[in-house]
C-alpha cells in the first residue's frame, strides 16, 4: 500500500473487515493529539469521508486564521483610523498614564480621524500631512459657530497644532517600526507659529483684589494657598490633611486629582520632580489650621466638594474663578495663570530661581527661567543695579578725580604758558 502524504490522515483496514480513516484535529491541554475517526464498509467510501473531514478541518483553520487576523488587526495597509486604534490599544494603554491616553484620544477624535482617518497609511506623504496641518490650523475648531459668535478664530492655536503633530508623529513612527510604511511623513512638517494665547499674570494689586473677592465668595483659603505656592489645579484639589505639617510649616505634594472614565481619583504627579515638599508662610499655616478646625473631624480632603464631600470638580473651580474675576473686574485669566502669577511675583520679589523652580515642581531651573523670562529680565536689571550700588563709592571717587583733572587741564589752557 502506498504511503499517504503528510497531513492527509491515515487509512487502514480493521480486523472486522471495515475501513477506518483518522485525522488529527488538535491537541488537548496536556499536548496529546485529538483524533476524529470515520468507519465504512467500503474503502472508497472511507476515502471520500476522510477527504470530507480534511476539507472540513482546512475550512475551520482558515476561519480561525481570519478571526485571529481580524482580532489582532494584522492588516498590511491600514487606514489612519485603523492604525491609530491599533496604536492606542496596544502601544499606549497600559504604558502611558490614563490621563495621557484620554488626551490622545480626544485629539484623535476631534482633529485627526475627521480629516485624514480614511486615508491609507501608504498614501500619506509629507505634502498631504502639511496640507492637513494647515487646514486644521485655519478651520480646525470643533464648534466653529460658537467661535464666530464669540468673535474668536475658527482655527486652532499653535499649541494645539503642536499637540496634534506629536500624536500623529508618534503613531506613524510606530508604523515605521513595524515596517508598515517606509518613512514617517510627519518628520519635516513646518508648524505654523503665532495665534498663541500665552500666559497672562495678575499684578500684586490685582492678586490682592482677587483674594478679597475669594473671601467674599467663601474660598479664601483655597486661593491664598494657590497664589502663595503656585500649585497645579490637580495638585491643590487632591490635597489631604495628612499632607499638611503645621509644625514644620510644610506641605507634601505627591498626587493630583484627575477625571478618568468619568470618575475623579488621585493619580501620581506629572513628573518625578512634581513629588515635592514645599514651605508655607506663617499666614498660610494659620488659615489652614483654622480651616481644619471648621471642618468635620473625619474630613480627609483639604478642599472637598461642598456638594459630594469628595474631590472637587475642576470644571466647577474654573467656572467659580471666572465669576470672581468678573465681579472683581479683573483680567480673564486661566486658573493656570495663577500659578504663573505666583512664580512671577516670587521672582520679582527676589526669590532665588532654584527655590521657585523647586516650589513649582519643575524638572530643572532652565525651564523655569525660559518660562518666566519676562520676570528674569527684571531680575537681571535688578542685579545690575545692585552691582552699581556695591561699587558706588569707588565709582563716585573716580568720577570726582576725573572732574578735578579736567578742571586742572582747562585751567592750564586758559592761563597759557
Amino acid at each position: 500500500m502506498a504511503k499517504r502524504a503528510r497531513g492527509s490522515g491515515t487509512l487502514r483496514k480493521r480486523s472486522d473487515g471495515r475501513w477506518e480513516g483518522r485525522i488529527i484535529i488538535g491537541k488537548d491541554e496536556n499536548g496529546k493529539n485529538i483524533y476524529k475517526t470515520v468507519v465504512c464498509k467500503k474503502k472508497y467510501e472511507c476515502e471520500e469521508r476522510l477527504k470530507a473531514l480534511l476539507d472540513e478541518k482546512a475550512e475551520a483553520e482558515k476561519q480561525a486564521n481570519e478571526t485571529t487576523e481580524n482580532r489582532y488587526n494584522n492588516c498590511k495597509n491600514p487606514t489612519v483610523k485603523e492604525w491609530i486604534e491599533i496604536w492606542i490599544n496596544n502601544y499606549c494603554k497600559g504604558y502611558l498614564k490614563p490621563t495621557t491616553v484620554d488626551g490622545y484620544e480626544a485629539i484623535i477624535k476631534s482633529y485627526i480621524n475627521p480629516y485624514i482617518g480614511n486615508l491609507h497609511l501608504k498614501d500619506l506623504t509629507t505634502l498631504t500631512c502639511q496640507q492637513y496641518i494647515m487646514d486644521i490650523y485655519e478651520n480646525g475648531r470643533v464648534n466653529k459657530e460658537r467661535a464666530k459668535n464669540n468673535q474668536k478664530e475658527v482655527g486652532l492655536s499653535s499649541r494645539t497644532i503642536k499637540s496634534v503633530k506629536i500624536v500623529l508623529h508618534a503613531a506613524l513612527q510606530k508604523a515605521v517600526d513595524e515596517e508598515i510604511i517606509i518613512k514617517n511623513p510627519t518628520n519635516n512638517l513646518n508648524l505654523p507659529k503665532g495665534r498663541e494665547r500665552g500666559m497672562r499674570t495678575l499684578t500684586k494689586e490685582e492678586s490682592n483684589r482677587l483674594l478679597v473677592e475669594a473671601h467674599n465668595s467663601g474660598c479664601f483659603e483655597f486661593y491664598y494657598l494657590e497664589l502663595t505656592t503656585g500649585l497645579r489645579l490637580g495638585e491643590i484639589t487632591a490635597l489631604e490633611w495628612e499632607d499638611f505639617d503645621a509644625e514644620k510649616m510644610s506641605l507634601r505634594i505627591n498626587k493630583q486629582a484627575q477625571r478618568i472614565d468619568g470618575v475623579i481619583r488621585p493619580e501620581t504627579p506629572k513628573t518625578k520632580a512634581s513629588i515635592r515638599t514645599i514651605a508655607l508662610n506663617k499666614s498660610c499655616v494659620d488659615i489652614l489650621n483654622r480651616l481644619k478646625k471648621q471642618q468635620a473631624k473625619e474630613t480627609k480632603l483639604m478642599f472637598p466638594s461642598p456638594v459630594t464631600g469628595t474631590y472637587r470638580d475642576q470644571n466647577g473651580v474654573l467656572r467659580q474663578l471666572k465669576r470672581m474675576l468678573k465681579r472683581a473686574k479683573l483680567p480673564d485669566v486661566r486658573f493656570h495663570d495663577l500659578r504663573h502669577t505666583c512664580a512671577t511675583i516670587a521672582l520679582e520679589e527676589g526669590v532665588d530661581i532654584k527655590a521657585v523652580s523647586n516650589m513649582l515642581g519643575h524638572t530643572d531651573c532652565g525651564f523655569t527661567m525660559n518660562t518666566y523670562i519676562h520676570a528674569t529680565d527684571k531680575l537681571k536689571q535688578s542685579a545690575a543695579d545692585k552691582m552699581q550700588s556695591a561699587f558706588e563709592i569707588g565709582f563716585n571717587q573716580a568720577e570726582s578725580n576725573k572732574m578735578i583733572e579736567n578742571l586742572d587741564t582747562n585751567s592750564e589752557t586758559i592761563s597759557g604758558p
